[in-house]
């Protein structure tokens, strides 16, 4: 949070919110063995089951109670996320399908344990921090999500390199839930205040949900026209 700037933006968020993903765990599933598709449709399971219980309790999470972006997965992929092949994205709210002009974070996924187990998908992860940055010069820096096992890992792709954070278990190792119970509580929190923050305040310039993308610059003059 301190490389992002977000550490008081995330302060607010944990005194707001407390332990409250604590209750939903009981639904949270196991890894298993699966095909990609489900192994995806697993995690996005959790992100439902986090979607629904801040809108249960939305006095309590106040502007975090609503997640900034819609989710593509599969079917619902544009042709240019097809080629890609990611487990999943997290998109703008628009209308039209989902390219990668409106695609604000990718996730990859591999039903894989192992420390550092980005390091073995790095380059495919990278080319999608770089497919965005091509459609999406606004970009102060690009976050991928890389669920391995029960882990998620958020990788921030910026112009000088990567860093790795983190995020923690999102799904249970077995059936004996007590075990990872309050690890799994903490990684949720994290991954809520991800996907709740504003796109200005996580990789673009400005709120993309209200500006194009594209910049050009008006050389008849000295301003910067955006």
């Amino acid at each position: 949070m301190n490389r992002l700037d977000l550490s008081a933006d995330f302060a607010d968020y944990e005194r707001a919110i407390g332990d409250t993903f604590a209750s939903i765990l009981d639904d949270v599933p196991v890894v298993g063995s699966a095909s990609k598709d489900e192994y995806v449709k697993r995690f996005l399971d959790v992100v439902g089951l986090m979607r629904a219980h801040a809108k249960t309790h939305r006095q309590s999470f106040g502007r975090h109670s609503c997640m900034s972006y819609d989710i593509s997965h599969g079917r619902a992929f544009s042709e240019e996320l097809l080629l890609l092949q990611p487990g999943a994205a997290f998109t703008m709210n628009v209308d039209d399908d989902p390219s990668l002009r409106n695609v604000h974070i990718i996730v990859e996924a591999v039903n894989e344990s192992g420390a550092e187990k980005y390091l073995e998908h790095l380059g495919l992860l990278a080319d999608y921090a770089l497919a965005l940055w091509k459609c999406q010069p606004t970009r102060t820096f690009v976050p991928v999500l890389f669920l391995h096992a029960h882990d998620l890992d958020l990788l921030v792709f910026t112009r000088r390199g990567y860093y790795v954070a983190p995020v923690g278990p999102v799904l249970f190792e077995r059936d004996d839930i007590y075990d990872m119970s309050g690890d799994i509580s903490e990684s949720l929190r994290h991954l809520w205040f991800l996907l709740t923050l504003p796109a200005n305040k996580f990789g673009f310039l400005f709120d993309s949900h209200e500006f194009p993308h594209d910049v050009s610059i008006d050389t008849s003059s000295v301003p910067a026209t955006i």
